[in-house]
């Protein structure tokens, strides 16, 4: 650690060479000296925000613009059944039931244009074979010269409040048809 001359304190990583005389003696060495603590500061952040991503409840998927998982996280185990082995490299159709496929390329094509695909609902297949209803948002990843080089999907299970959400309306059906 090093104190700056504003007061500021920094990280410094330090390297040295040796210097030999003609017999093989060190008699010198060189020292060159890098202040790392933006380095260091940037991969903390990096580290803070893979934190974010891994153990957010939600699910959040990485894939290519073909639609081939690239990432998963704890919350996609959680919801979709598969581990992260069993998902990377396969198609995000697995996720989907057989009739709902052709929206899924669908929604690759309009992200490979560009466009974010905002919070729809979609009852997805989870390993077991049982069915969740989603809250899913798809957007498109872009490189620092903004083309568009992957897709991002975050999906969270409304499974619950969706099933509450009938029982309510079930409820006031029989309520109206008692008041009749």
């Amino acid at each position: 650690h090093i104190l700056r001359g504003d007061g500021t304190r920094g990280i410094l990583r330090v390297r040295a060479t040796p210097v030999q005389d003609h017999e093989g003696s060190t008699v010198a060495a060189v020292m060159v000296m890098d202040d790392v603590s933006a380095h260091n500061r940037a991969l903390e952040d990096i580290s803070r925000l893979a934190g974010i991503v891994e153990f957010s409840d939600d699910a959040i998927i990485g894939q290519t613009l073909d639609g081939i998982i690239t990432s998963w996280n704890s919350g996609a185990e959680r919801i979709y059944g598969y581990t992260k082995d069993q998902a990377l490299g396969r198609s995000v159709t697995m996720l989907a039931p057989p009739e709902s496929h052709d929206r899924v390329v669908e929604i690759l094509n309009q992200v490979r244009r560009g466009e974010n695909v905002k919070d729809f609902e979609a009852t997805c297949l989870r390993r077991d074979g049982h069915c969740v209803v989603l809250s899913i948002r798809v957007s498109p990843i872009r490189d620092s010269s903004g083309r568009i080089v992957a897709v991002s999907k975050i999906a969270r299970d409304i499974t619950e409040r969706k099933v509450a959400e009938m029982e309510i309306r079930q409820l006031n059906e029989d309520l109206s048809k008692k008041a009749d």
